[in-house]
């Protein structure tokens, strides 16, 4: 029996130059990005038509991964339909790629395919995240820190972005599974001097240390700070633009969330770091970058103890509507229903300009955000519009008080389905205070006692839960709230 004979089909000219077009098209600074990248994919894909898997399996597979980083970097267009052919395109590539016969390739293979798993937004978030950690520990069977320093660090950046956001589980627990990844590829990128990595890791470390929800939240938030600036003394404004402003961004951010010290001075910081952000991510060149610091920069003045209240509150609307501009109900949902909530409550506490006007504003924005943040899909956020428009309503100052205070009722009730005891102590509390407080004002105008008992049974749950979170001074205010009104319903039935 003879010996099979392997033939190889002959490349036709102009195939190997195809393959260099693409990588140039893809490599090229200059020119509009997506125009350059979608030069390159028609190229790999032409290519792809000469080198076959069964004729040029080497070649082909590699023209699949780097055909697969085209797709994944392309943000114009359907996004999601680019990332799931990214997802093809490195599933491809390991038919060839295995981990036996070629394990680097392999490995970086299965940490570009645990990337595009990380960037789908469509579909079953958690379990395309999910997805990715396991590409990453696979890609992390082949890279080691001792053999593969480099890319190890690049893998155990990957996966920490992937721990930080993955929504399902102990949140706590999966960051910091992010934070020891971050740690861990910071300690390759120093030793190797690699300036621009070793800033881009301080910066993710820091924006998962301001998310931690577990221990000393003052010292979380320092750990945030402390990484930003280490991140910024490797970003500048003029050598990194883009980076310096999001670090920039994001340590306003920090800032404005950190309860330990001066309140009006950590704020006024935070508004520092925002409006120098402002200067890189402009409406024109960087619009959602943009929107997004405009719309940190309106919570800031929101909060702002120190100055003109009113002249801060102004200053947050006009941040607001300024994201808004961006921000539309159809092209970002989540983000605009977010910037509507923040503008609500800025028109709620404005006390300048006609009340009643002002608090209507207040209940559009906050009624317009329910419109996005519904219960089902955002029950958190559902819960703080319910409560803010419970709020809007306590205090509007309308010819049917009744009507007003049981629409706050009604609203409170809803937001406390979701913001459980158990689950959201804190929040929980502010919203049976909230009720007490308008269930106390309706029983003085109805003369219900059985109002009353409600309203004190309101105000000694938030006294357990300000209690059990640690906030004594609020504990005891509530404890003042169930006695005083026990005390003024009584006088009034003598």
């Amino acid at each position: 029996m003879s010996d099979a004979i392997t033939v190889s089909a002959v490349l036709p000219p102009g195939a190997d130059e195809l393959v260099e077009r693409a990588v140039r098209h893809c490599a090229a600074t200059e020119g509009v990005r997506a125009d350059n990248l979608q030069r390159g994919i028609a190229c790999y894909e032409s290519a792809l038509e000469f080198y076959t898997q069964a004729a040029y399996p080497a070649q082909w597979a590699v023209i699949q991964n780097n055909l697969g980083a085209a797709y994944e970097e392309l943000h114009t267009g359907n996004r999601a339909d680019h990332v799931r052919k990214a997802i093809a395109c490195y599933e491809s590539a390991l038919r060839v790629h295995t981990e036996s016969d070629h394990p680097t390739e392999w490995a970086a293979a299965q940490n570009n395919l645990g990337t595009a798993w990380a960037e789908l937004r469509s579909g079953d978030r958690g379990e395309h995240l999910r997805t990715a950690i396991a590409c990453h520990e696979s890609a992390l069977r082949v890279f080691t820190e001792a053999t593969h320093p480099e890319p190890w660090a690049e893998v155990q950046n990957n996966l920490g972005a992937a721990y930080a956001e993955l929504p399902a589980g102990d949140r706590g627990e999966n960051l910091r599974q992010a934070i020891a990844c971050y740690e861990g590829a910071l300690r390759v990128y120093g030793e190797a001097g690699l300036l621009a990595l070793w800033a881009a890791t301080q910066s993710n470390l820091g924006v998962v240390y301001e998310e931690l929800p577990v221990g000393d939240r003052s010292v979380n938030l320092r750990h945030a700070i402390n990484c930003y600036e280490a991140a910024l003394g490797a970003y500048t404004e003029a050598e990194h633009p883009n980076q310096w402003a999001t670090t920039q961004n994001n340590m306003g951010n920090a800032y404005e969330q950190m309860p330990a010290g001066d309140r009006a001075e950590n704020l006024r910081k935070a508004i520092a770091c925002h409006e120098v952000a402002l200067r890189v991510h402009t409406e024109t060149e960087h619009p959602s970058q943009w929107a997004t610091t405009q719309n940190n920069l309106g919570a800031a003045y929101t909060e702002l103890p120190s100055g003109d209240r009113a002249a801060n509150l102004q200053r947050a609307i006009a941040c607001f509507e300024a994201a808004l501009r961006v921000r539309t109900e159809t092209e970002a949902p989540n983000q605009w229903a977010t910037t509507q909530t923040n503008l609500g409550i800025a028109y709620g506490e404005l006390s300048t300009g006609d009340p009643a006007e002002n608090l209507g504003k207040a209940i559009a924005c906050h009624e317009a955000a329910l419109r996005v943040h519904t219960e089902i899909d955002h029950p958190a956020q559902w819960a703080e519009a319910q409560n803010n428009l419970g709020a809007a309503y306590a205090l509007l100052p309308a010819l049917n008080r009744e009507e007003c205070l049981s629409r706050a009722v009604a609203c409170y009730e809803s937001a406390l389905r979701v913001r459980t005891e158990a689950d959201f102590p804190l929040a929980w509390s502010m919203t049976q205070a909230n009720l007490g407080m308008v269930l106390e004002e309706l029983a003085d105008l109805t003369s219900n006692a059985a109002l009353v008992r409600r309203a004190v049974a309101c105000y000694e749950a938030a006294q357990r839960g300000y209690a059990h979170s640690g906030c004594a001074d609020e504990a005891n205010t509530m404890r003042e709230y169930a006695d005083e009104a026990r005390t003024n319903f009584a006088a009034s039935m003598s």
